[in-house]
């Protein structure tokens, strides 16, 4: 069984679903996808749309007794994407923003034409006060397809990666594809993720990349990116990192 640790499905909070049957369709979708735990990952940007942990907990209850009065079977669990801010640091500490389900990872954004300048100290101080930064898709940032080694350092620091899987599909354009597997190789990637938005072009749906990188890397990792670390995660273990491999 998968688990997706991105995705916008709760309602009525950001650029994701729009109502509840939007969400609840997402979720049959992310069924049939063979996930069983999905992480509600709604925007967090300082200054401009600041999610409570409160309101992502009450909006996960609702959608987990509604899918159960639907007969859906899968469990959303709280979190957000955090877009990185000099002041997510403070915030992130004192539990203003919300982690992935209670745990130390936190889910950091990126803008997808840039890293800002402060970008290692701030994921450094993550660390040092005891959490564990996720990268939020970094195939779909410029800099990073212009030199992926920028993720190498990052992941050399024990930085986590997760991927989009549309972007291994080819939804964002061949180059992305193209990166996506080459960060797949270089062992930079921890997570895919679905980063669902849509009940179409960005829905729940991690068929088609299993089946990719499965074709091209084989069940164990599979197993890794779509499930065991994604629990890890979940359970706030730790996870095994690869040795990652320089460009």
């Amino acid at each position: 069984m998968f688990v997706d640790i991105h995705s916008h499905i709760l309602p009525k909070l950001d650029d994701g679903a729009a109502n509840m049957e939007t969400s609840l369709s997402m979720l049959e979708i992310a069924s049939l996808s063979n996930i069983q735990n999905i992480i509600a990952t709604p925007h967090f940007i300082v200054d401009s749309l600041e999610t409570s942990i409160e309101t992502i907990d009450r909006k996960c209850s609702e959608l987990n007794e509604n899918a159960k009065l639907n007969g859906i079977n899968i469990k959303t669990l709280p979190g957000c994407e955090v877009f990185i801010s000099p002041e997510i640091v403070k915030l992130i500490e004192n539990g203003t923003i919300a982690t992935l389900n209670n745990s130390k990872y936190v889910l950091i954004e990126f803008p997808l034409i840039s890293i800002p300048p402060y970008s290692g100290e701030l994921l450094y101080s993550l660390q040092i006060k005891g959490f564990k930064p996720i990268i939020a898709h970094p195939e779909r940032n410029k800099e990073i397809i212009k030199n992926p080694g920028i993720l190498y350092e990052f992941v050399q620091r024990g930085i986590y990666a997760q991927m989009n899987a549309n972007s291994l599909t080819g939804v964002f354009g061949n180059e992305i594809a193209k990166i996506s597997l080459k960060l797949l190789e270089h062992k930079l990637i921890h997570f895919i993720s679905s980063d669902a938005h849509t009940l179409k072009t960005r829905s729940p749906n991690l068929t088609d990349a299993a089946n990719i990188v499965r074709k091209k890397f084989g069940n164990n990792m599979v197993d890794l990116l779509f499930s065991i670390n994604g629990m890890n995660v979940i359970n706030d273990m730790p996870i095994d990192m690869d040795v990652p491999k320089q460009f």
